[in-house]
């Protein structure tokens, strides 16, 4: 099949979790520029291959993608979320992507964007009430994000339980992060008070999507949100979503979609309070673009705005490790994949390759110019993900990012706080290790 690939010593056992689990992004870093585009590592006890380059991402996510299916660490996530589009395989996925694309399609998004709109301005009167003071910026994209999340998919049928849902999907993120990020997590089956909180917060979510559900099978309209239109959608049988299905794909949609964006936003910011010449430009940009005659049209199209999120992505994507099981024997660049081993592909790492980006640890616009993108592999870039399973909300997220980006751009200057530069925590989602805090003054 081929050579083994090189790699650190791994010691029995442990492997290199240890090393991995002290700073993972470093490790991806220092052992991808020590061995190259392919490395054996071992990672909780299995034979892992970091890879860094195009044609082994393109390999793994598009070429040979029966052979490389959701490894166990999205087992964790299918734990709160069921077997949505974000953790199922094989025909159950292929048929749910059937069945929810035509919800993701661009007329069928416009019809959100004055919710996004209208999202937008109550996290800008969040903030604003700060001015003058310090506001947790984080927060404040977290709920924009979850507003818009939540009128998408239920439009005003969440009402007073919004907060309740937000209340639950916290709780199960915090248990769910809290494993993601051990080197060796317990046993499910331990009832730790973490555990006691998040089966609580996954039984109140079931709880309130499922009530939810049965009252618009009742109606006699299903609702022209989102929830609407999966309830009315079907497959090429003629076979609709079962109940089980729509909470299953409901729940990946707000688990999976609304810490995603916030958490890009949040970064966002913070690069922008850091870079004074570039939050000029993107604070001119949201200027112009709220402003005009047509605000719909000119925010979501603007193009500073868009590589200002872009270069955001770049450089802190929210996936930052992609993770494949080999079902059977494979090799890349020359090397043995043996089936059962683990394909990692990390968004984090390739988004520094400097054979892509000419200023790999900057923040720079000039990345995402359109002579640049169109000569640069696609698959240098992914955070979003690559091939069929790219992510289907891809194009929602985009909408709201620049929507509320927008709307605070326009209004506020934030700043860092001097000394508090946020530090990314590794979970399931890059994320700021602690709330990002940021001065708030009127502009």
């Amino acid at each position: 099949m081929g050579r083994t690939a090189p790699g650190p010593f791994v010691p029995p056992l442990i492997g290199n979790t240890l090393q991995f689990a002290r700073d993972p992004l470093q490790f991806y870093v220092d052992t991808a520029a020590r061995y190259g585009d392919i490395a054996r590592i071992g990672l909780m006890g299995r034979t892992c291959f970091l890879l860094n380059h195009p044609d082994h991402v393109r390999h793994v996510l598009q070429g040979r993608v029966d052979n490389y299916v959701k490894s166990s660490s999205y087992r964790e996530l299918a734990r709160l979320l069921g077997n949505g589009l974000l953790t199922s395989e094989g025909a159950l996925w292929k048929r749910h992507r059937r069945v929810i694309q035509p919800a993701f399609h661009r007329k069928s998004l416009d019809q959100l964007v004055d919710t996004m709109f209208a999202c937008a301005d109550e996290a800008g009167e969040a903030v604003a009430q700060r001015t003058g003071g310090v506001a947790d910026i984080s927060a404040a994209c977290m709920q924009a994000s979850l507003s818009i999340v939540g009128r998408a998919l239920f439009g005003t049928g969440l009402g007073h339980r919004a907060q309740e849902v937000e209340q639950a999907i916290r709780a199960s993120l915090v248990y769910i992060n809290a494993r993601a990020e051990a080197p060796y997590p317990l046993p499910y089956r331990i009832p730790t008070p973490r555990k006691r909180a998040f089966e609580q917060g996954r039984a109140r979510l079931d709880a309130l999507v499922q009530a939810i559900i049965a009252e618009r099978r009742r109606a006699d309209h299903p609702g022209d949100d989102l929830l609407g239109m999966l309830l009315t959608a079907t497959d090429e049988d003629g076979q609709g979503l079962s109940d089980e299905e729509l909470r299953d794909e409901v729940l990946t949609m707000v688990g999976a979609g609304y810490e995603t964006t916030a958490t890009t936003l949040s970064w966002t910011l913070a690069f922008l309070s850091e870079h004074a010449a570039v939050r000029e430009r993107a604070e001119q940009a949201a200027e112009r673009a709220w402003n005009d005659a047509d605000r719909r049209r000119a925010v979501l199209a603007d193009d500073v705005l868009d590589r200002v999120l872009k270069e955001s992505m770049r450089l802190r994507p929210p996936v930052w490790s992609i993770t494949r099981l080999a079902v059977e024997d494979d090799a890349m660049g020359g090397y043995a994949v043996p089936a059962g081993s683990v394909a990692i592909v990390s968004p984090y790492l390739a988004h520094r390759d400097a054979r892509y980006w000419a200023n790999p640890e900057g923040f720079d616009l000039d990345h995402f110019a359109p002579e640049v993108v169109k000569d640069r592999d696609r698959q240098a870039y992914l955070p979003f993900g690559a091939g069929q399973r790219k992510c289907i909300g891809e194009r929602m997220a985009m909408m709201e990012m620049k929507v509320i980006l927008a709307r605070l751009l326009v209004a506020f200057r934030l700043d860092l706080i001097p000394g508090k530069r946020p530090v990314p925590a590794p979970s399931i989602v890059l994320r700021p290790a602690e709330p990002l805090l940021m001065r708030v003054s009127k502009r």
